[in-house]
Order: C-alpha cells, then sequence, then structure tokens
C-alpha cells in the first residue's frame, strides 16, 4: 500500500511541477504583434510579452508581384515598439521604407509570419493577415 502512495505522489508531483514550469514560461515569453498606424502610415512590431524577444523577422511578403523582405530586430525588450522597414525588394536592396504604401489601396489579403525567439532560444511564431490598412492576428506558437 505504502509503495502505491509513493507511487502515485510521485506522479501527481511530476505533473504539477511540469503544469507550473509551463505556466511560468507562459507569463515570461515574448509576444510579437504587427500593428499599423493610419496617420504616420508604418506599421511597428510591439513586444506585448513580459519577456525579451531576440532576433524579430518578419518573413518576405509577395505583394503586387513585388517581394518586400524586412529588417530582421536583433531583439525587443517587453513593451517596446519597433518600426517596421522595407530592407529589399525583388532581392534588391533598398533605401530603408514604410512598406505601408503598399498594402494601404490594397483589398487583397497578405498573410505574414512573424518569427522570434525567447533569451533561451525557444523559437515562437506569430501569424495574420493584412488587408490594406488594417493588420488581423490569427494565431500564435
Amino acid at each position: 500500500m505504502t509503495l502505491f502512495v509513493l507511487i502515485f505522489y510521485t506522479r501527481e508531483t511530476y505533473k504539477l511541477r511540469k503544469e507550473t514550469t509551463k505556466q511560468t514560461e507562459l507569463q515570461l515569453r515574448p509576444f510579437i504583434i504587427l500593428t499599423s498606424h493610419e496617420s504616420s502610415k508604418v506599421f511597428t512590431f510591439r513586444n506585448i510579452g513580459k519577456g525579451t524577444a531576440m532576433k524579430v523577422n518578419l518573413k518576405s511578403i509577395i505583394v503586387n508581384v513585388k517581394k518586400l523582405e524586412f529588417w530582421e530586430k536583433d531583439y525587443l525588450n517587453p513593451l517596446e515598439p519597433y518600426v517596421l522597414r522595407v530592407k529589399k525588394i525583388d532581392d534588391k536592396r533598398v533605401t530603408p521604407h514604410s512598406p505601408y504604401k503598399y498594402f494601404q489601396d490594397s483589398s487583397q489579403e497578405f498573410p505574414f509570419t512573424i518569427e522570434y525567439e525567447n533569451i533561451n532560444n525557444k523559437k515562437y511564431k506569430t501569424e495574420g493577415i493584412i488587408k490594406g490598412p488594417l493588420v488581423t492576428i490569427k494565431n500564435t506558437e
């Protein structure tokens, strides 16, 4: 009987520790969103999580047959905004500028993925849609 109680207690303690670790990670993880600002005609990343995000990168987006590539941000602290800038168009380096004009008048939906890591190199991503000046977050992992 004692052995059964010990095995049961050990198993329950393991599950509790695992759940506690998961909850702590969720509380301290970075969480990157993309927002648009019609007045200033820019898009910004914002870290609304409590942990620092590393290697923040918006994957390339094809807009009107142009492939837009964006500058990566090395790190983004909690609540810190970062104005998104175009780095390349069709693999050609350009003067950094806001991608807002490429989306503002379009009724088309453009899916996007933001990839980033926490300080322990755990990878996350945020997925959404840009439609005109509106940004919708669809999924986070």
